[in-house]
């Protein structure tokens, strides 16, 4: 479960992209400096409220905590920065499928046993079938053409009709 909090934090850090990086070229490198140490701050003080008595799972959620918050302070200065939409309603729908995989991948992962390679074919299935619902929404032709070249992402990312 740990490593589970983990790596949804990190996620969140890649779902929300290179909002800092972004930040940083608009020169907003003042603003990255202050959520940083703010968040260092955030970190240090859930850490030494919540370790005591939870012991890994409080640095844990500390942690994990954190680094959501953090990226979504950096989310709003890049909103402040540049007037991008935090959520674009646009791709509404591939959140949906992604957050509806990822919710089915969790229940499957319930009701069967530890086994790395079932658990591989599972994720495969869906990340298949996220790309397939997907493949019209990324418009993977003009964004990156080159992906096309690999016969297996052709098959899957390639939008019908083309």
């Amino acid at each position: 479960i740990l490593l589970q909090m983990l790596s949804f934090g990190y996620y969140f850090n890649c779902a929300l992209g290179f909002n800092g990086l972004t930040l940083k070229v608009l020169g907003k490198v003042r603003y990255v400096v202050i959520i940083n140490v703010a968040a260092s701050v955030l970190n240090l003080a859930g850490n030494l409220l919540l370790i005591p008595k939870y012991g890994a799972l409080g640095a844990t959620i500390a942690t994990a905590g954190s680094m959501i918050v953090h990226n979504i302070l950096k989310q709003a200065g890049l909103k402040m920065a540049s007037g991008m939409s935090i959520f674009d309603w646009h791709y509404l729908s591939f959140y949906l499928i992604i957050s509806g995989a990822t919710v089915c991948i969790y229940v499957i992962q319930l009701f069967t046993h530890n086994n790395i390679y079932l658990d591989l074919a599972i994720v495969a299935i869906f990340t298949i079938g996220v790309f397939r619902l997907s493949a019209k929404r990324l418009d993977v032709e003009n964004t990156f053409p080159e992906l096309l070249k690999i016969p297996v992402l052709k098959t899957l990312l390639k939008t019908k009709g083309k």
